[in-house]
């Protein structure tokens, strides 16, 4: 079976580092889409291609090259960096062992999202904590007194990592522990471990936040342009195709979770377009 997809939220996306290109050539293959869901049905493929291009697309990851040196942050940062670590502890943590404390945060996190449509259950959550992958860790950031209060879920490949989860507990944000945690782990990947960057995912829009920008303000993470591009399963494309000049109506009813579920691939869908449109002017 193609380990470089897997089946997520109704859609197959790649396994790959932001950095490779996944092999697009099973798509032809309709057996192909189901067997890479396990027998479910998906309603598209999402990937990315041309990683850290020049151009200012309107798809990116943000990402922090190496090598990170804390003396040539702003002032600002250190000085928050500083009083955090003052405040918080941080650590790897096996994920088994304190499932019921990550699954507390997660869902003290889920109570700050607008429109968020992927919360999982316990029982979901505790599957995937329980699942053993070599290539998967833990860092849990606790205030003094050994509670819980955010933790990082991140994704160690070859030449980088990637920051599959970030969840805090909204009530602890003025201990600063994000930024406890985000100075440890790019200490740790990029200076010690050697790795070429660390990514903190795309462009978000299946709910607002404005991490990317701390991130960027604070650690010197910064955009990775790339583009964006959709395949869609059988008659999921047809769909798309008829609603497409409606989206802008389809705002009005953005509340409802499976209409902000459509936007959501809409939007991706008007990106691809764009993608597509400038290529051909070249």
């Amino acid at each position: 079976m193609n380990q470089e997809w897997e089946y997520y939220n109704h859609a197959l996306i790649p396994t790959t580092a932001p950095h490779v290109t996944p092999d697009v050539s099973w798509m032809k293959d309709r057996k192909k889409w189901r067997e890479l869901a396990g027998g479910r049905y998906p309603l598209f493929a999402r990937w990315t291609t041309d990683f850290d291009c020049q151009e200012e697309t309107e798809w990116w990851y943000v990402i922090r090259s190496a090598p990170f040196k804390f003396e040539e942050l702003g002032k600002n940062a250190r000085k928050h960096i500083r009083q955090a670590f003052k405040k918080c502890t941080v650590k790897k943590i096996r994920a088994e062992e304190c499932v019921d404390e990550l699954f507390q945060v997660y869902e003290e996190a889920y109570t700050r999202y607008q429109n968020a449509d992927n919360q999982i259950t316990r029982e979901e959550f505790r599957a995937g904590c329980l699942e053993e992958d070599a290539n998967v860790e833990y860092w849990g950031g606790y205030d003094l007194a050994g509670r819980m209060i955010g933790y990082l879920m991140v994704i160690v490949r070859e030449s980088c990592v990637e920051i599959s989860t970030a969840k805090f507990s909204p009530q602890y944000m003025n201990l600063r522990v994000s930024d406890a945690l985000y100075a440890a782990i790019l200490e740790h990947y990029l200076n010690e471990r050697g790795k070429d960057y660390v990514s903190s995912g795309q462009r978000s829009i299946n709910h607002m936040t404005n991490t990317q920008e701390y991130k960027m303000e604070t650690f010197a993470f910064r955009k990775a342009y790339c583009r964006i591009h959709v395949q869609y399963f059988s008659l999921t494309g047809m769909l798309i195709f008829v609603l497409y000049p409606v989206k802008g109506f389809l705002k009005y009813f953005d509340k409802n979770i499976r209409i902000h579920q459509l936007l959501g691939v809409l939007t991706m869908e008007e990106i691809a377009r764009k993608n597509r449109k400038g290529k051909k002017q070249v």
